[in-house]
């Protein structure tokens, strides 16, 4: 009964055993290496995202244009590619460095692309404010000239254009003696009487273009020192070592799997070498006892009949 128990307790154990190493070894099927590469794919195409986001920043902040539409495709893109990667596959997101970064990217993610929305809004502000001063500056300057005000009409250009370089990072203008400029031409009294109405708007858009320019420049801050691109590369090196580890685990349970079928095998083959030698040795001792039964026969025979002539001789004595 003990013999049956423990042959029973083996028999489940070495089963057990096969289903551990068969599941292991199928961790890494066709489909796990499918969505392995389609989730560096993904990282990889972020990546690409976040430096057109941060190159198309500033880019246009350098020139005073909106920003192009290649960076709020580049933003709506981010978002969809990063919920697609915190759909991740379960069994990933066992491993707890993996669960981290992705959560950490979630939020990062969400603050970059607040703060580049922010300054996309102060950018477009800047650039609608700097185009406007471009088109008023001339209408100005031919304006002042034409009512005999050829030293303020001068004055306005200058200031026109000291705040164009300004606004397209040409020159080296103090944003503060710009704007300080802008008021003196403000509270110009000739101006004032001579042409109340003519420099009104073009000190409006002059005024804008450094304050926004301020602005944007502030919102780009924050995008440009974004660590979006670090995220991921520490996100993807994650993902590579825990791929590592499990095509590693997967071919060790391989060779162990295939190192018990064959110690398995030779077991089964010696089983079953012995149990033909217990066959032989069975068949052996049936031979002997059968020819031990027909020597029995006849001695007894034998036996018999000598008893039988020593009874006849005693019963004539």
């Amino acid at each position: 009964m003990q013999r049956i128990v423990l042959a029973a307790v083996a028999a489940i154990v070495l089963i057990a055993v096969f289903s551990v190493l068969i599941i292991e070894s199928r961790a890494t099927q066709e489909d796990y290496f499918t969505e392995h590469a389609e989730r560096l794919r993904l990282i990889e195409i972020s990546r690409d995202d976040i430096a057109t986001v941060i190159e198309g920043a500033g880019s246009s902040f350098e020139v005073g244009r909106s920003v192009p539409a290649s960076t709020q495709l580049a933003l709506t893109r981010l978002t969809e590619n990063n919920a697609a990667l915190q759909a991740i596959d379960e069994k990933l997101l066992e491993n707890p460095e993996i669960k981290s970064e992705l959560s950490e990217y979630d939020a990062d993610l969400a603050q970059f692309t607040r703060q580049s929305r922010v300054f996309g809004i102060a950018q477009d502000q800047f650039a609608e404010s700097l185009r406007a001063m471009q088109e008023e500056s001339p209408i100005v300057v031919k304006e002042l000239r034409a009512i005999n005000l050829r030293l303020e009409s001068q004055n306005v250009f200058s200031l026109a254009l000291a705040i164009i370089e300004h606004a397209t990072s040409v020159g080296n203008h103090d944003s503060e003696r710009l704007a300080q400029q802008v008021e003196e031409l403000r509270n110009n009294r000739k101006l004032a009487q001579a042409a109340p109405n003519v420099v009104k708007e073009f000190i409006a858009s002059a005024s804008e273009v450094i304050e926004f320019r301020a602005a944007a420049e502030t919102a780009l801050q924050p995008v440009n020192e974004s660590q979006m691109s670090e995220a991921l590369w520490t996100l993807s090196n994650a993902i590579l070592e825990d791929n590592r580890n499990r095509v590693s685990r997967a071919e060790k349970a391989s060779l162990l799997l295939t190192v018990c079928t064959i110690l398995i095998l030779l077991g089964t083959g010696y089983a079953m070498w012995r149990l033909q030698a217990s066959y032989q040795e069975l068949n052996r001792s049936n031979d002997k006892l059968a020819l031990v039964n027909d020597t029995l026969e006849e001695r007894v025979v034998e036996r018999t009949e000598a008893l039988s002539e020593a009874y006849t001789e005693l019963k004539e004595s």
